[in-house]
């Protein structure tokens, strides 16, 4: 009698295969995102002494952000996502969905922003898979 023996993969967002299997797992329960923005939010680095201080001001200004948002454009659901540079000093940006339909001018959320440029675009596909690689990202240590 032969014992096959496999790799064990734990389901954890720690583990880049493990990531990407929770992800399978929760897709079904994502809403549609078609015709919703996608937002790249960057940070000026020159106000900043190192990455750090502005991954702590940028995370803290992502949801003053929305707040001030939804008092301009009403009751608005959002998932946002940090990811590093992939260069020597590993800067940070966000990636975000507004899940809310209509019309949002890249001045108005570079200005809402306040840290850096803001680019948008219109999702065209219905599901949040592009979305997912930024969670599911192995990530060096």
């Amino acid at each position: 009698m032969k014992i096959r023996v496999r790799k064990f993969v734990p389901p954890s967002w720690f583990h880049p295969l493990g990531a990407m299997m929770l992800a399978r797992k929760l897709q079904p329960h994502f809403p549609s995102v078609i015709n919703d923005v996608a937002m790249t939010l960057t940070v000026d680095r020159e106000p900043y002494p190192d990455p750090w201080f502005a991954y702590v001001d940028g995370t803290r200004r992502t949801g003053d952000m929305m707040e001030t948002f939804r008092k301009r454009h009403g009751a608005t659901e959002y998932f946002a996502g940090l990811e590093f540079h992939h260069d020597e000093d590993g800067w940070p940006h966000w990636h975000m969905i507004i899940h809310r339909k209509g019309t949002y001018a890249m001045d108005e959320m570079t200005e809402l922003w306040g840290r850096g440029i803001v680019y948008l675009q219109r999702i065209r596909t219905g599901t949040m898979r592009y979305f997912l690689k930024y969670i599911t990202k192995e990530m060096d240590a």
